[in-house]
């Protein structure tokens, strides 16, 4: 296929779970090309983009020089960095392309998924690099991000009475080798133990602005998000990608946000996220065979009930694929820190019989 003249100026930030698949779907999208890709690891530097996408060579090397990455001038940058709490170092990062007049899309900083309710200390930073640079920054990915707002907000376009929304997410991760497994969720630690999750708020901070955003468009006024938090075990010792999980320690984990209107929870986010099947039986799993799923359900007249569904793999790819196909529309829109509420609806357009 020729190369097309008017494709986005793209560079990528990350190759790790979120990063490689966002990265092979830059590369294999007829409308952006792929003009710098930032890695820190002294193994990756150097070498061929196409190479750590498992694709043919792209002529694009592995750099990271964050200089050198500025001064392409490119249209938009991908970030998919994980730095979870280090969040003003992700900012001052992005910062540096936002000034330049380069947008950028993320999965990074969960506060900026509505960024209307992001806190201050995030948000005007961000603010102000947007407008020194006449740039936009949008935050996607599918939780917080499409699956339990989007998703959510089309489920709606076909509701009567609504009495309750509720946004879950469904997954079994004993398939994920991330590190915060363990450090955020506690997975094979005491029950005893404090996640990050409640000791930092991060429950809140991450998933309440969604919970607001969802009533807020359909023009409820939330009381109070009420937290909800439950961890289960199992008897007996098993191992999975992030390592031992003993008899007795976390295996399960179960919260709600609770959205109150008027003494009832009119918009209810709830999480079950296991590393084994059999932990938490009394709790929710998916319909399906897949790993991860994202389930709304409408109560009130109709009621009825939907569910997207990935494996690991896909629901990797499935996140850093919300924030690319938002990039001809970041790009297009004026300077600052976009919702996805608010957005132009976008979707992909690399379709195979397109080519």
């Amino acid at each position: 296929m020729d190369a097309n003249i008017d494709a986005r100026r793209v560079i990528v930030w990350g190759t790790g779970a979120i990063g490689a698949p966002g990265l092979r779907a830059v590369i294999d999208h007829p409308d952006l090309e792929l003009v710098g890709l930032h890695a820190w690891s002294p193994d990756k530097v150097g070498r061929d983009a196409g190479d750590l996408a498992g694709v043919a060579a792209t002529g694009v090397v592995v750099t990271a020089d964050v200089d050198t990455l500025v001064s392409l001038d490119a249209d938009c940058v991908a970030y998919f960095a994980n730095l979870w709490g280090e969040e003003r170092k992700v900012i001052d990062q992005m910062a540096r392309f936002l000034e330049r007049g380069t947008n950028v899309v993320t999965t990074s900083i969960h506060e900026f998924v509505h960024p209307t309710l992001a806190p201050d200390d995030l948000r005007l930073p961000a603010e102000a690099a947007c407008q020194r640079g006449q740039s936009s920054l949008f935050c996607g990915g599918v939780d917080p991000g499409y699956c339990t707002s989007g998703l959510a907000l089309a489920a709606l376009t076909i509701g009567g009475r609504v009495d309750q929304v509720r946004l879950q997410e469904l997954g079994d991760m004993g398939a994920y080798e991330g590190w915060h497994m363990r450090e955020i969720f506690g997975f094979g630690e005491s029950l005893d133990f404090v996640s990050p999750l409640i000791e930092k708020g991060v429950i809140q901070a991450w998933w309440a602005p969604t919970v607001v955003r969802v009533a807020d468009a359909l023009g409820i006024d939330i009381d109070d998000v009420e937290l909800v938090y439950e961890k289960a075990a199992l008897d007996y010792d098993f191992d999975v990608a992030c390592g031992t999980i003993s008899a007795g320690t976390v295996a399960a984990v179960r919260f709600e946000l609770r959205g109150m209107s008027k003494g009832s929870p009119a918009i209810v986010l709830e999480h079950v996220d296991r590393v084994h099947p059999d932990a938490g039986p009394d709790w929710a799993v998916p319909f399906g065979p897949e790993v991860v799923s994202y389930r709304i359900t409408v109560t009130g007249d109709p009621t009825y009930t939907c569910e997207v569904n990935f494996s690991m793999d896909d629901g990797c790819a499935a996140t850093a694929l919300h924030a690319i196909n938002a990039i001809p529309a970041v790009c297009a829109a004026p300077p600052g820190l976009v919702d996805p509420f608010t957005l132009p609806p976008f979707h992909s357009t690399n379709v195979t019989r397109a080519r």
